[in-house]
């Protein structure tokens, strides 16, 4: 029986999971994907509310926080708000791939070695006046003088830069020129180009004040890496209130062996034929080609399959050769982002399979450790009556009990345990995606073995 705790009338929002997290607060996370992957968590309403041990914490349908004993809880919970004291998961380091350094030095250095391409002729790199290094000075076709400063993310000092850079330039330009060897520059259409991931509106009030008006321009940027992680294009965005702004912008460039780029020019497809036919001419090659990477699965008795839905795709290495539709390692490609990690769907003999081999508690007792080692990780086990995604970080062992007791399946759509994680790094190449398939089979071997 349910025990009201804390009386709040939240009203719930459509699309989004409400939870009790593990400071004893209201927060929710935005479901999506016909409900298997669960955003960043926002809190909604602080309580500290102090969670007593052998209780599941929960929002109930009135909008108010109530508690249920484990054992009060039936094979069959009903109620998807039951998800315990939910805690999501934390920005951690991807130890699949390594995390891309790219700092504003690796911005720099690519921008200035394609200056032409953005409309500029000649330029210096870590010019100096007076303590300050300019990343880049540089000329167009016209003669006209650019500043260029960069900055990786937002930077609040980045005008200030600009207003000490224009205010010294005056005192120096005899020095630049030497140092340029050129001696034709036009100083009076000087311009300051603030290069960044994104800027304040305090940095747009700036620059109407009247010494700035009309000479610092700002564009934000988005960078695409090759498949070796380094910078393969530069896409810049004019992000000024000026109707004019003096760079040149390149359309922008999708790398060919990077499958994340891919996937967003897929989404970005509205047309389902010409989305079909862009997957088999462009990313269907890609994918067929990670098997090569990736010989030795067969050994292992894997095998590679694609598939393609009208919204999303994906690619496995499961225990069929004919079909599909076994348990795999995947990596799934939603328009919300990508997700990777251990598949169950509907192989209905491997779900029985599981089912009957978790009856043996020291065969059950081992998997539930394993699983909860994986705490970034989410759950996806909807036979369980719980029809959305759950963190692994903040189920325990009385939970994860729980969801086994209540795996029963029966047909194949009953047979869903998907255990995944985000993929957040800036681009997928072909050995980036065998290595992160090879390294997963390493983690869910223990399933694998359980299921031979």
């Amino acid at each position: 029986m349910d025990e009201k705790i804390h009386k709040i009338g939240l009203k719930r929002e459509k699309g989004y999971l409400y939870f009790i997290d593990r400071e004893g607060d209201v927060s929710r996370t935005k479901n999506s994907r016909e409900n298997r992957r669960i955003s960043k968590p926002e809190k909604l309403i602080k309580i500290g509310l102090k969670q007593e041990e052998g209780y599941l914490y929960f929002l109930d349908k009135n909008g108010d926080i109530s508690r249920k004993k484990y054992n009060d809880i039936s094979n069959k919970t009903t109620n998807s708000a039951n998800t315990g004291n939910a805690k999501i998961k934390t920005d951690k380091p991807d130890v699949l791939t390594g995390k891309r350094n790219i700092n504003e030095f690796a911005i720099r250095d690519f921008f200035y070695n394609s200056l032409q391409t953005y409309g500029l002729k000649i330029g210096y790199k870590e010019l100096s006046i007076e303590g300050l290094r300019i990343d880049i000075f540089a000329i167009d076709a016209k003669h006209n003088p650019y500043i260029l400063e960069f900055k990786k993310g937002k930077d609040r000092h980045i005008v200030g830069q600009a207003a000490q850079y224009l205010a010294l330039i005056p005192t120096y330009r005899q020095q630049i020129e030497k140092k340029l060897n050129f001696f034709d520059i036009k100083w009076d259409n000087i311009k300051i180009i603030c290069i960044a991931q994104s800027f304040s509106k305090r940095d747009f009030q700036a620059a109407n004040y009247a010494p700035l008006k009309e000479k610092v321009y700002f564009y934000s940027f988005q960078i695409t890496l090759n498949s070796r992680g380094k910078i393969f294009a530069l896409n810049l965005k004019y992000s000024g209130n000026q109707k004019d702004h003096p760079l040149l912008l390149p359309e922008k460039i999708v790398d060919k062996y990077d499958v994340k780029q891919m996937s967003e020019a897929f989404h970005n497809i509205t047309n389902l034929t010409a989305r079909r036919e862009y997957y088999s001419r462009t990313i269907l090659p890609f994918l067929k080609n990670i098997s090569s990477e990736l010989k030795e699965f067969e050994k292992y008795g894997l095998y590679q399959h694609n598939s393609l839905w009208k919204k999303w795709f994906l690619v496995r290495f499961g225990t069929g050769r004919q079909n599909a539709h076994r348990i795999s390692i995947a990596i799934s490609f939603f328009k919300e982002g990508i997700t990777y990690g251990f598949d169950l769907t509907h192989s209905f003999e491997e779900a029985q399979k599981l089912k009957d081999k978790l009856a043996n508690k020291s065969v059950r007792k081992r998997f539930i450790a394993n699983t909860l080692k994986l705490e970034d990780y989410f759950l996806y086990i909807p036979n369980s009556g719980i029809k959305c995604s759950l963190p692994l970080c903040d189920i325990d062992e009385k939970g994860l009990n729980l969801l086994l007791d209540a795996y029963q399946p029966k047909t194949n759509k009953d047979c869903y345990l998907i255990i995944t994680k985000e993929y957040e790094q800036d681009s997928i190449s072909l050995e980036q995606a065998a290595n992160v398939i090879r390294e997963e089979y390493k983690k869910f071997k223990y399933i694998f073995d359980l299921l031979k």
